[in-house]
């Protein structure tokens, strides 16, 4: 096997080892992306998912006070004015609160 003269091996050597680099360097690049990609998108569904709370207790916060005006201001039969008030409690329960 004929041997390569050393400057040969080690310009060789050294473009390899700056290939692997490089290409850690992609890599880790890639990586940080992927990572930033999926904070993102964690950040959005918690986003998401606040925003859908607050609607849910907001339209329960309305609901609960037409149902309070309903009962103060009209006059109702008995069995309306019993549904009006089971649902008052249901929403209470479910965190409308008197204001």
């Amino acid at each position: 096997m004929p041997q390569l003269p050393v400057h040969r091996l080690s310009k060789k050597f050294s473009q390899n080892r700056e290939d692997a680099i490089q290409n850690r360097i992609h890599y880790w690049k890639r990586v940080k992306h992927m990572m930033e990609l999926h904070e993102i998108k964690d950040k959005s569904i918690h986003f998401r998912q606040k925003m859908l709370k607050d609607q849910i207790k907001t339209n329960y916060q309305n609901e609960f006070d037409k149902i309070r005006g309903a009962l103060a201001h009209s006059v109702l039969s008995t069995h309306s004015i019993e549904t009006l008030r089971r649902r008052e409690n249901e929403l209470k329960n479910l965190g409308a609160k008197i204001t």
